[in-house]
């Protein structure tokens, strides 16, 4: 009952900024690409996604509000330089560290893990490469560092905005840039809004070069926890069964959640398994993480968001048979 009183003031500050964030132009556009990236533990980075895409804060074009709403009306009926103010807030900047940037900071984690710990790391890191690359949901990459080493992410997101900001200024656009993986960059290169698309892919290049020496530098010089190099409890059992499988997953994640009894709700979105629990105090995260899942979010209370991946409604289905 209270959530309306309190979600009334964050809703009215989040739209506040995005107004702001909306009157600076470019820079604007920086700073969106930025908070985009920071809010992503706290799940708020939909809500700033959506006043831009659905809202009058993306823009209003012929009656028509919010980025989204003008690109998917207009983009075939009037010339490109009429639309570009507003795409500028799609996801065609975030081309060059999706395809290229996190896959190179995750060879980096690879390469500077323990040499006998680099199977465990490279079979973490493939799969999320494959997800970021192909799609771009990059959660579970982000997951994977974000906690341990928060220098890196916050790295991550300035990097994120200055790509969003040099795509916008110098007017490289790939179409709708909606997912910014690279089948959203093959669909979309041949989109009418499409303007100097290839050079997203160059750009990326640069970031792939500049993801790997940072974040080999912040490993090695600063001495940074990332995937193989946490430190473990001796004798605290780290892996799953050999024969490690969904089943073996969602068997973990529910010991870790205080047993059957403890959980009420279960639904998954992308990434995440999104739970509910009767009691907080039951839940051990160390446990959970033994699952070998990318990271854990507690919202609020009795909630608890399990970031697995893209296989994550694999790991659902089983979960739910446990129930």
């Amino acid at each position: 009952q209270l959530v309306p009183f309190v979600w009334v003031p964050i809703s009215a500050a989040i739209n506040g900024l995005g107004t702001m964030i909306a009157s600076l132009g470019h820079f604007g556009v920086f700073i969106f690409g930025f908070l985009e990236r920071i809010l992503i533990p706290t799940g708020l980075h939909h809500v700033l996604n959506s006043i831009f895409r659905t809202t009058s804060v993306g823009g209003v074009y012929e009656g028509v509000e919010g980025c989204l709403n003008i690109f998917l009306q207009f983009f075939d009926k009037v010339p490109v330089s009429e639309l570009t103010q507003y795409t500028a807030f799609l996801g065609q900047g975030k081309m060059p560290f999706m395809m290229f940037g996190l896959p190179a900071a995750a060879y980096a984690i690879y390469k500077t893990s323990p040499k006998e710990k680099q199977p465990k790391v490279k079979a973490l890191m493939i799969a999320g490469v494959a997800a970021s690359i192909v799609s771009g949901i990059t959660e579970p990459l982000e997951f994977a560092f974000m906690f341990i080493a928060p220098q890196l992410f916050l790295v991550h997101a300035l990097l994120t905005g200055i790509s969003v900001f040099i795509a916008a200024q110098l007017g490289w656009y790939a179409g709708f840039g909606f997912s910014a993986g690279l089948v959203d960059m093959v669909l979309s290169m041949k989109n009418p809004m499409a303007e100097k698309w290839y050079m997203l892919l160059v750009l990326g290049l640069v970031y792939a070069v500049g993801y790997f020496l940072v974040f080999r530098f912040g490993v090695i010089k600063l001495n940074l926890k990332t995937p193989g190099r946490e430190d473990v409890v001796e004798g605290e059992n780290t892996e799953l069964a050999a024969d490690t499988n969904y089943t073996a997953m969602a068997r973990k994640i529910l010991e870790g959640l205080g047993g059957k009894e403890n959980v009420t709700d279960s639904t998954y979105c992308t990434t995440r398994l999104r739970l509910t629990v009767k009691d907080d105090n039951l839940v051990n995260e160390d446990v959970i993480r033994q699952a070998q899942i990318s990271g854990i979010v507690r919202p609020g209370k009795g909630n608890v968001q399990v970031v697995v991946g893209p296989q994550v409604q694999f790991v659902h289905d089983e979960f739910e048979k446990l129930l």
